[in-house]
């Protein structure tokens, strides 16, 4: 998929180069989004909450009728999920199962943000509209927490709790695109929809920061690409 976003990039490029219409119309705007993040069944896939409401900050400009560069800073609301695990589920990366019996409380954390940059491609539809085609790179941090609140009779006190709440921190690299339609409102004002996509698998597999006693090591977890969607205000200096 990487082969073929960047190849498409070079595609795109060598297209516009043909055309004399160069131009400096810069922007700035904000788009409301809803992030889905997927992981690897028994991964992470049962314990945190996969749709995350997020916001991306943009600026850029346009450098031709059909081409242009963005800026973006993505931020994400830290998602939390009460979760219950009992036999015979398995904890995240834990191959043995819960002992049979068992009913254990967790509240989780998930969180993923960090800045992005793109190459954005305008096909016009009309006067008024036109398809956007974003293709580039984000450096991602991805954040997720596991806390065991207690089991089925017993809530645990801060200390115990302690022994049991991993946490996950990586950054990373990875490419993404976006599709999507924009409409200028008036000659400074536009509203914009896209849909994107990341390649948040190439996080590979999180492994915990040192824990009390390495209680932690037991956990693992593992993400697929993730995908996100949502409705954008831009405002451009012309």
């Amino acid at each position: 998929m990487q082969k073929f976003v960047f190849s498409l990039i070079g595609i795109l490029i060598a297209t516009t180069s043909y055309a004399s219409d160069w131009q400096f119309e810069p922007y700035v705007g904000a788009d409301a989004q809803v992030r889905r993040t997927f992981f690897v069944r028994d991964y992470g896939n049962n314990l945190f909450k996969e749709r995350v409401p997020q916001g991306n900050f943009f600026l850029g400009t346009k450098i031709h009728e059909y081409l242009g560069f963005e800026l973006g800073y993505m931020t994400a609301f830290g998602a939390h999920r009460n979760a219950v695990f009992e036999s015979p589920t398995s904890l995240p990366g834990r191959e043995q199962p819960i002992v049979p019996g068992d009913k254990l409380l967790y509240t989780t954390t998930a969180k993923v943000d960090g800045i992005n940059a793109n190459l954005i491609f305008f096909i016009p539809a009309n006067e008024k509209n036109n398809f956007i085609i974003g293709l580039g790179v984000a450096r991602l941090r991805a954040y997720f927490k596991i806390i065991q609140t207690g089991d089925e009779t017993t809530t645990y006190t801060p200390t115990e709790t302690a022994h049991e709440s991993p946490e996950f921190v990586r950054k990373k690299c990875v490419a993404q695109a976006k599709f999507g339609i924009q409409h200028k409102l008036t000659q400074n004002l536009g509203l914009r929809a896209l849909v994107g996509w990341e390649n948040t698998k190439k996080f590979k597999t999180f492994t915990p920061r040192a824990m009390l006693d390495g209680i932690g090591d037991k956990y693992k977890l593992r993400l697929r690409d993730s995908f996100n969607c949502g409705l954008g205000i831009t405002w451009y200096f012309n």
